[in-house]
């Protein structure tokens, strides 16, 4: 296979963001549509997006990955943000962010602040006051951290390049964050689009509840750590005379 995955970096920005534009198109995407009523196509959003994953790559908590394809010159070809856990080494809760560019003209502060209430507010009744402070989240719509609600929206979680998709891109993306919150003993978190939730249920997601976003239903998802099988002890190999 001539897929590669690789820690994304700031030169990989531009291509993110084309990708972006074209996975999460207003004609297929109801957030889009919603944040971008006017100005979808508007040619100052693309430099927005790019600066928006710009700031993100420089956040703490923000991992970011990208598939690339080795056999077109390692074209990024899909990409993935991730919030990793505060126990893991990364340090404490990131209160500040990088500087936020100005958003579009065109996008609807009042439909913002209502998505980013309703999955902010998904995350605190799902983990409690300390939210996604412990667990491995893949970032919805908006890109903000719960404890500040700051930031802007991305309209990304999993991008794929619509020219590559069903090569197994998306779940090579997805795998990566199980593995890691497998392997730190987390739980996994997702807030996903009617589109993703069939690749997230195959991966061992479950539907905790259905959440409408702009009366489209959207899935709030947790893939629970399982712990690996404890053996019983072995019996002693001394016996007493």
């Amino acid at each position: 296979m001539s897929l590669r995955m690789r820690t994304a970096t700031a030169e990989d920005i531009p291509a993110i963001g084309r990708i972006s534009a074209a996975a999460f198109d207003p004609s297929t995407d109801s957030i889009t549509r919603r944040l971008f009523p006017r100005d979808a196509g508007d040619t100052k959003i693309a430099p927005w997006r790019e600066a928006r994953k710009g700031a993100s790559l420089k956040s703490e908590r923000t991992v970011m990955m990208v598939v690339v394809d080795e056999q077109l010159n390692d074209e990024v070809v899909g990409f993935s943000f991730w919030e990793a856990p505060v126990n893991d080494g990364r340090g404490e809760p990131v209160h500040l962010h990088p500087k936020e560019p100005e958003p579009p003209a065109g996008l609807d502060l009042a439909a913002y602040q209502e998505m980013r209430s309703i999955v902010g507010g998904d995350a605190v009744d799902t983990f409690g006051k300390d939210g996604t402070a412990h667990i491995w989240r893949m970032f919805f719509a908006p890109l903000f951290s719960w404890l500040t609600l700051t930031g802007l929206p991305d309209l990304e979680y999993i991008g794929v390049d619509p020219r590559h998709q069903r090569r197994g891109i998306g779940k090579i993306l997805l795998n990566w964050g199980i593995e890691q919150a497998q392997r730190q003993e987390v739980d996994c978190y997702m807030f996903a689009t009617p589109a993703g939730r069939a690749l997230y249920e195959k991966a061992g997601f479950v539907v905790r509840k259905v959440v409408p976003v702009f009366g489209v239903p959207h899935y709030s998802m947790i893939l629970h750590h399982k712990p690996k099988t404890q053996l019983p002890p072995s019996p002693a190999s001394d016996k007493t005379n």
